[in-house]
């Protein structure tokens, strides 16, 4: 796969999307509209994706309270965004996603179907609560 076709600020040019990740071979890259965006959204994109690597999905949704993070992988690709919640980018970003893919050389997944969404569960018994608790001012 090529790591270099693929701009992230594609993503981050739309206002909808407030920071995007990706990663290939190993080598993850992340970008936000700022500076601030990049350091308070990269490591919970991270923390995400880590969540998303030890389920059997092709795609996780975190509900946060004013965001939403949607990653989707294939193969050993990843691509994530944050996005404000119900925004109308979410719309057209299954789409955006498959052709960032097709971009990058990876297998496009079809359909991609609606993978695990985490809401706020609080219980020290659920993975969900893990992320809650290393990021509780997002909730």
């Amino acid at each position: 796969m090529n790591n270099q076709t693929l701009d992230l600020n594609a993503f981050t040019r739309n206002p909808g999307i407030e920071a995007a990740l990706k990663t290939v071979n190993g080598q993850t890259s992340c970008t936000g509209h700022t500076e601030e965006h990049y350091q308070k959204w990269r490591p919970v994109l991270e923390r995400t994706q880590s969540i998303l690597q030890g389920t059997s999905s092709n795609e996780i949704t975190v509900q946060l309270k004013n965001h939403t993070v949607f990653i989707i992988k294939s193969g050993e690709a990843y691509i994530g965004v944050v996005t404000r919640k119900a925004d109308p980018i979410m719309k057209s970003l299954k789409r955006m996603v498959r052709v960032a893919f097709r971009r990058l050389g990876a297998p496009v997944p079809h359909p991609i179907s609606r993978g695990p969404t985490i809401k706020p569960i609080y219980s020290d018994n659920h993975k969900q609560s893990n992320i809650m608790l290393e990021y509780p001012e997002y909730f």
